[in-house]
């Protein structure tokens, strides 16, 4: 080496040894080149038959019209916001009352006064036969219903 502090220029760069000989560049055998880049060849997949087709098809489309007709309700409820109505109790009178343990009946005139709100305010409410249960615990012990006029509440 003439100079270390100068940089190479050149091919091969000088260490002492002896250039290659001309048309031997590596001295070992090389291997050719596999014509497949697998070791086996690619088979393609069988195509899904015409029923597994239009299943699933079908089921895409039920999942997008589950999908839109969720989205119309979500819209639909925040646009209205709807409430349950609110009914209260405002008096209870019972008169003529009378028990009887041969028979095992009650008898007597029940009055009830209710108040109906609506608290919507987009919406109107429209009862046309209301039906009055009278339940004790679990046991049913009478019934009436209120003849059909029709009720609007606004």
């Amino acid at each position: 080496m003439q100079d270390p502090s100068r940089p190479v220029t050149g091919y091969p760069a000088p260490n002492g040894c002896p250039p290659p000989q001309p048309g031997v560049a590596y001295p070992y055998h090389a291997n050719q080149p596999n014509p497949y880049p697998y070791p086996y060849a690619y088979v393609q997949p069988n195509r899904a038959s015409s029923s597994c087709a239009f299943i699933r098809s079908f089921i895409l489309a039920m999942m997008v019209a589950f999908i839109v007709m969720d989205v119309t309700i979500f819209i639909v409820w925040l646009v209205l916001r709807p409430r349950f109505p609110e009914f209260q109790v405002e008096s209870v009178s019972l008169t003529n009352f009378s028990a009887s343990k041969s028979s095992s009946s009650i008898t007597g005139n029940w009055n009830f006064r209710l108040s109906v709100t609506n608290p919507n305010k987009k919406m109107s409410i429209s009862y046309d036969v209301v039906q009055c249960l009278l339940l004790y615990n679990p046991e049913f012990i009478s019934e009436t219903r209120i003849p059909p006029t029709i009720f609007y509440l606004i």
